[in-house]
């Protein structure tokens, strides 16, 4: 049997939520801090494979923030998927476009 789970907790006011993909038995991690006076919130995503051999996953990135010049998204990553004019591209990073 398969088994999942996530939960979620604070420390030094910063909100860690971990997982497990049973799927593909690999372990997840987001942290967000949102620092005093500041208007960024900062997230960091990583995801942890016990295994020696690489695997693959889907990863569900939508935050639903609006996309202009002013957005930046940071990703340790070659490529991104992306939707413009309601087509879907897979693109080599870093992906500016207007």
């Amino acid at each position: 049997m398969k088994v999942s789970f996530e939960l979620a907790f604070l420390i030094d006011e910063e909100l860690h939520k971990m997982g497990y993909e049973r799927n593909k038995s690999i372990f997840w991690q987001v942290d967000f801090h949102l620092p005093d006076g500041c208007e960024h919130l900062i997230c960091h995503v990583k995801m942890i494979n016990p295994f020696d051999k690489a695997t693959t996953t889907y990863w569900w990135s939508n935050i639903a923030v609006p996309t202009d010049k002013h957005t930046r998204v940071l990703a340790s990553c070659k490529y991104a998927i992306t939707f413009v004019g309601g087509k879907m591209k897979y693109e080599r990073i870093p992906v500016i476009s207007d």
